[in-house]
C-alpha cells in the first residue's frame, strides 16, 4: 500500500506488482514496499519485494505520487533497502543478491530520474571477496552519493567501508581506525 500527500489529502494506493506474483508459504507476502524516498513535493520513489512463489523474492523500484505508481521489475534479488534521492531525483539504493551460487552479494540500485538499475558495489582493495553488507545510503546532491557498510578483509577481519560517488563514479575506501583497536571488533 502506498499511501501519499500532505495535510489532511492523503491518497492510499494499492502498489502494483507484477503478473507473476504469487504467495508461497515461506514468504508469506504478495509484495512490500521497504524504503521510500520523496526528493520533492509530488515525486516519490520506492523499493520493495514480490514473492514469485518457491522462496524467490524479485525486487521492485517504484516511481510515483497519488494514485499514479509504475514499477521496474529488478529481478530476483533477495532484500532490498535503504534508499535516498537528492532534489533532482537521482537515487541510490541497496539490495542483497543470492546468487544461484557462492556467498550472498550486496548491489546498489541506482538511478537517475526514475531509471532504475542494479550496479556491483565497488569495496576496498584489501575485500576478501566480493561479498560485502551496506548499512546506510544518503544523496546530497545528484552524483554525490555516500554508501556505508562492512566487509571480510583477505586478513579475515571484518572493516567498515565508505563508498562515494562523484559524477556518476563510485570510489570505495576502508574506513579508517585505530592502529591499537582489531577491526573486527569494532562492528
Amino acid at each position: 500500500i502506498c499511501v501519499t500527500g500532505s495535510g489532511g489529502g492523503w491518497t492510499t494506493t494499492v502498489a502494483p506488482i507484477p503478473g507473476d506474483a504469487s504467495v508461497s508459504q515461506a514468504t508469506y507476502y504478495l509484495s512490500q514496499v521497504e524504503s521510500v524516498a520523496c526528493p520533492s513535493n509530488g515525486s516519490c520513489y520506492a523499493l520493495g519485494l514480490y514473492s514469485k512463489g518457491n522462496d524467490i523474492a524479485g525486487a521492485l523500484a517504484y516511481s510515483g505520487w497519488g494514485s499514479s505508481w509504475s514499477y521496474k521489475d529488478l529481478g530476483t534479488i533477495g532484500n532490498v533497502y535503504n534508499l535516498s534521492c537528492s532534489a533532482s531525483r537521482a537515487c541510490v539504493g541497496s539490495a542483497i543478491f543470492y546468487p544461484a551460487t557462492g556467498e550472498p552479494q550486496a548491489k546498489l540500485i541506482t538511478s537517475t530520474s526514475g531509471a532504475f538499475a542494479s550496479v556491483s558495489l565497488p569495496l576496498p582493495s584489501d575485500a576478501s571477496t566480493d561479498t560485502g553488507t551496506i548499512d546506510s545510503v544518503a544523496c546530497a546532491a545528484d552524483g554525490g552519493c555516500v554508501v556505508a557498510g562492512q566487509y571480510a578483509t583477505r586478513s579475515g577481519d571484518t572493516a567498515g567501508f565508505l563508498d562515494s560517488e562523484t559524477g556518476g563514479a563510485w570510489k570505495s575506501a576502508m574506513v579508517p581506525i585505530p592502529a591499537a583497536v582489531r577491526p573486527n571488533r569494532i562492528l
